[in-house]
């Protein structure tokens, strides 16, 4: 890893989709970089309007950096606020640090922070990105993401309430100096510099809002590309240039609008008349539409694996007790017909027998590649022989029906959709009566998952960095982002071994063992699908990018040409 500058996309392997004026129709993202080189300013032209419409399926829930632990909100708040470093065209380039450097035995990180002001005119500090690190570890803060970063010296302890913040590795040295001090080596360390819960935090605008901080856009201040003009909730957010930002001069959009549209066929209706630019997770039948256009040259395609996992997850803690048995969360497990589910409900999609999607790289190893999904050394088991065995081992009656509730996101015709193919697969195969409860948005429906508030659920991790072990923490004893509350020792110990483990082999085999754990063996969750790109932009949309790690989109480098 470079000590010093720009970490490039050939040694960490970031995928990012960059569209410029290049004719490019489709763009193949699976193991290569799909970039040319943006245009110059000079090449927009003054008379075409910078606006860039884009899609999100649900609305974010916050734009509370320090608690941020989903994919809407991570967009938003990356596009507005300025990490340490950016992902641009496929490299780590310095952003709200100009410089930085790292100790010899590698456990020192030093940042430079560049001459740079937030949207009110005050200075971006040191101090401000290391009070994003204190409000995000913070017990009462309660950040699902927190656990990634126990890696700095004193942040486990502080953030389980066995410590104070006085012990936690990161200081600022001064105004320009940031200084982060880690327990051990961490070869993603500079990757996770590029990420929501640690963009600069003003003391000061986080403290005078207590509990509402990141609800009102209003009442914020911004160090990113752009800032957040408005949010109407439920409908849109809309994000306009940022004229105090240091790099304003490569910004050429003038506003980014992002909708809020939860069906299907209303988005595709949108794209077709162009009032939306860009679509992705794009499914069924519409696929075949758009991937004529694209050969016709109208619009360009996506291909590729995206890092993103599907999974069905058990309450193991649930107060019936009934998805605590291993047999019956293998049942459930066993019982779904992946192939069936990809054919019909989640087309484009690859159905999944391990966790870790593809894309996820060890050093150079493609994990899946070298690793064979495993369930698959299940799936000679018998599922309703297995749910029969569950509940004479709980004490239940294998003779009679029971029930079980399936907790959707929302009541759009996709969710119901996705509810009711689960449902009849479990009522079909394991003659369990499956009910199901709708959650009013996707907040809500995250809400009750972490707080434990449901039976089974359908969910989903996209990758932070490129590393295994981003997809196997989050269901360590305790972790924030332990949905099915999952708890085993021997998967535990995995896990901190591979953190400090530098052979490449001995970290693969350890996650290896730890996804057989998690998927076959005591069966915390059912993996589904893993995600191909199915994404779709217009002709004139240029120099946007869709990364695969980070943010949805990238819209600093983004112009609109010949619209």
């Amino acid at each position: 890893m470079k000590r010093t500058g720009v970490l490039f996309l050939a040694m960490i392997m970031m995928i990012s989709c960059v569209f410029t004026g290049c004719g490019q129709k489709e763009a193949n993202t699976g193991d290569t970089q799909a970039s040319s080189e943006v245009k110059s300013e000079e090449s927009v032209k003054d008379d075409v309007e910078q606006i860039i419409n884009v899609e999100f399926n649900e609305d974010m829930s916050s734009l509370n950096s320090a608690k941020m632990a989903e994919s809407y909100a991570n967009t938003v708040i990356m596009e507005t606020q300025e990490m340490l470093v950016r992902m641009e065209n496929g490299t780590l380039q310095p952003a709200g640090a100009k410089s930085w450097s790292q100790s010899e035995d590698g456990l020192v990180w030093t940042f430079k922070i560049r001459d740079f002001k937030w949207s009110d005119d005050v200075a971006v500090k040191a101090e401000d990105y290391a009070f994003a690190v204190e409000a995000m570890l913070d017990p009462s803060t309660a950040c699902p993401n927190a656990g990634m970063f126990y890696f700095i010296k004193g942040a486990k302890a502080f953030n389980t309430g066995e410590g104070d913040f006085q012990g936690v590795g990161v200081k600022a040295i001064d105004d320009k100096t940031l200084e982060f001090t880690l327990d051990y080596q961490v070869p993603y360390f500079l990757q996770l510099m590029n990420f929501a819960n640690l963009v600069p935090l003003r003391e000061d605008i986080y403290s005078a809002q207590a509990g509402t901080y990141g609800q009102d856009e209003t009442t914020m201040v911004y160090s990113g590309p752009f800032y957040v003009e408005k949010w109407v909730k439920g409908s849109k957010i809309i994000l306009a240039k940022n004229e105090s930002y240091w790099d304003k001069d490569k910004v050429k959009l003038d506003k980014a609008i992002i909708n809020i549209v939860k069906e299907e066929p209303t988005k595709m209706k949108m794209f077709n008349s162009k009032a939306i630019d860009i679509v992705t997770s794009v499914k069924g039948e519409y696929n075949t539409a758009l991937e004529k256009m694209a050969n016709d040259g109208e619009i360009i395609a996506l291909s590729g694996y995206q890092p993103r996992s599907a999974e069905v997850i058990f309450n193991t803690q649930d107060e019936s007790g009934f998805f605590k048995n291993d047999k019956i969360r293998l049942a459930f497990s066993l019982a779904i017909d992946r192939e069936a589910y990809v054919n019909t409900i989640a087309k484009g999609k690859v159905a999944a027998y391990g966790w870790v999607p593809y894309e996820i790289l060890l050093d150079d190893v493609k994990y899946r590649e070298a690793t064979e999904g495993p369930l698959k050394t299940a799936m000679d088991k018998d599922p309703k022989a297995l749910y029969e065995e569950g509940l004479a081992e709980l004490g239940l009656d294998p003779a009679k029906e029971h029930e079980v509730t399936f907790l959707i996101k929302s009541a759009s015709t996709s969710e119901r959709s996705n509810g009711e193919f689960y449902q009849d697969q479990w009522e079909k195969k394991l003659g369990v009566k499956v009910n199901i409860d709708v959650a009013s948005d996707n907040a809500t429906f995250n809400k009750c998952v972490m707080e434990g508030q449901y039976q089974v659920c359908q969910s989903g991790w996209g990758a932070d960095f490129n590393d295994p072990v981003n997809f196997l923490e989050m269901f360590e004893t305790g972790n924030g982002n332990n949905g099915p509350f999952f708890s085993d020792e021997k998967f535990d110990e995995l896990i901190a071994l591979s953190r400090t483990e530098q052979d490449t082999q001995k970290r693969l085999e350890l996650f290896q063992e730890a996804e057989k754990i998690l998927v076959a063996e005591k069966a915390a969750i059912a993996p589904v699908t893993f995600e191909k790109k199915s994404s779709y932009v217009q002709n004139y949309v240029k120099g946007v990018e869709l990364p695969s790690f980070g943010p949805k989109f990238e819209f600093k480098n983004a112009s609109i040409e010949g619209k």
